[in-house]
């Protein structure tokens, strides 16, 4: 499958959205990306790649040897090339080229320069889908509109093909997209980020992750095994550190509606769906002898009604985070804040789905200690947020009666009391051992996984060398051969 991505306009972020839709797909799908841009392009600074490797080398036959895969990534790459590599490209080789990759890729992602050149033709051809990357802007609107009805009216475009998508929106509706009659169907909305920095921004890969979804839905979209007991999400959330401002998030607003996606519901034991029956009955299972409200404000954005319900049961509700003792939310948009919340002594609970890595880096970056993985189990949460505030467990009530009973008053037992301090201390002192010991293990791992990639480069930049040592060697041969037969024929002459 071919995906061509293309804008008349340079800047508009057609490059970071390529890249973005790589890494994103590439989890699922064999990947590769070409660079179809003699400007030259970008990838080789974004990706620290070899231009001598490039897309002319790949036309010309060498497929193997053009391809890159990029450090730390899990998609291929081949470069785009010199102003004049384009013109020594025949299109009946580009044509080869472009139908070996798709036979050996899952998806073929190509970004194609802003300019329509003979090649780009037969890439639209062979695309499936042709993204064009667009802002909502009168200049750039206009140009894109008027490449696009000059590219169909010369039979160069099948407009079928082509699904537009805004990127940098920084307005609730459009304003300047399809202003003549060419209309093109708008599939995703991208809003304005701020400080993006890479394509690899966290918030860019979840609009790449979207915009796959929109696209080719029976390929990535896939029921979260999600939160127990939830099978119905709420219409609108919105994110923690931002309802007490009344504010709405970009990404929140302009994101196209997905809708009521079902949750799959997952027991412990088996991990198999559970009927509504038994999802009841959970919630009643777990609300049963919990009947007491616990004297401790909680902060409640789960993103399920449902799983919502069953906290604001157990806990007084806090209508924000700046006036709560804690908070169960699944979702960060302000790392800084939540960072100083943290700071300020409030326990912050986050629940995370399966494939939500980059929110659990985020979370554990800022000092968020509690995270669930789902599937989750609320009773535990309780049960967490219970015993950090103090609350009262009959059981370990009556244990410590017990033991306050059987006790020597403290003044009677200094010996005692001196060892327990000790043994207080000691195990402080282990515990903070332990903690060095798993800090030191995971650097370890880390920098031993770097120097085993840093030994692959180098063992690869060797190989290079030993290649270019034996061509070397090689044209010596040749030049020595050259020599002998000057000098043969200027022998024979004289």
């Amino acid at each position: 499958m071919i995906i061509s991505i293309f804008s008349p306009k340079g800047g508009v972020g057609k490059t970071t959205i390529a890249l973005a839709l790589s890494k994103t797909a590439s989890k699922k799908l064999k990947t590769c990306t070409i660079e179809f841009d003699f400007s030259p392009g970008d990838f080789v600074s974004i990706l620290d790649l070899d231009r001598k490797k490039n897309i002319l080398e790949a036309v010309n036959g060498n497929i193997d040897w053009a391809v890159q895969r990029p450090l730390k990534q899990n998609f291929d790459v081949i470069v785009g090339g010199y102003p004049d590599a384009y013109e020594m490209i025949k299109p009946d080789k580009l044509r080869k080229m472009m139908e070996e990759l798709n036979s050996r890729y899952e998806l073929v992602i190509v970004d194609i320069q802003p300019a329509f050149v003979e090649g780009c033709i037969d890439i639209f051809d062979m695309s499936k889908d042709i993204l064009f990357i667009v802002e909502d802007d009168v200049s750039v609107s206009s140009r894109a509109v008027g490449n696009i009805d000059w590219a169909r009216a010369n039979g160069f475009i099948d407009l079928s093909k082509v699904k537009m998508i805004v990127n940098k929106l920084k307005t609730k509706e459009l304003k300047y997209v399809n202003i003549t009659e060419l209309k093109l169907p708008v599939i995703y909305r991208i809003p304005y980020i701020k400080n993006l920095g890479s394509f690899e921004n966290p918030k860019m890969l979840k609009h790449a992750e979207n915009i796959l979804n929109v696209l080719y839905p029976n390929i990535f979209h896939e029921e979260k095994r999600g939160f127990l007991f939830f099978r119905k999400k709420q219409a609108e959330q919105i994110p923690a550190e931002l309802s007490n401002t009344g504010e709405i998030p970009e990404e929140a607003e302009l994101s196209p509606a997905v809708g009521n996606v079902p949750v799959t519901v997952f027991t412990e034991e088996n991990h198999e769906p559970e009927t509504a029956e038994e999802v009841k009955k959970g919630q009643e299972r777990i609300l049963e002898g919990r009947g007491e409200l616990y004297h401790m404000k909680v902060y409640v954005n789960t993103g399920y009604k449902e799983l919502d319900d069953i906290f604001k049961t157990k806990f007084e509700t806090a209508d924000s985070l700046a006036g709560c003792d804690a908070a169960i939310i699944s979702y960060i948009s302000n790392k800084d804040y939540i960072r100083s919340l943290i700071s300020a002594g409030k326990k912050i609970i986050l629940l995370a789905g399966d494939s939500d890595y980059s929110l659990v880096e985020t979370a554990k970056e800022i000092g968020i200690k509690d995270i669930y993985r789902s599937p989750i189990d609320p009773g535990e949460i309780i049960d967490s947020l219970i015993n950090a505030e103090g609350g009262r467990d009959m059981f370990e009530e009556e244990k410590a009666e017990l033991e306050r009973e059987s006790a020597v008053p403290e003044q009677n037992q200094p010996e005692v009391f001196e060892i327990s301090q000790k043994q207080e201390s000691e195990s402080e002192i282990d515990a903070i051992l332990n903690e060095i010991k798993n800090i030191l293990a995971r650097n370890k791992e880390i920098y031993e996984r770097r120097i085993s990639m840093q030994e692959e480069i180098i063992r690869q930049k060797e190989e290079e060398i030993k290649e270019l040592q034996k061509t070397i060697e090689e044209y010596k041969e040749k030049e020595e051969k050259r020599k002998k037969v000057l000098m043969e024929l200027q022998n024979l002459l004289q």
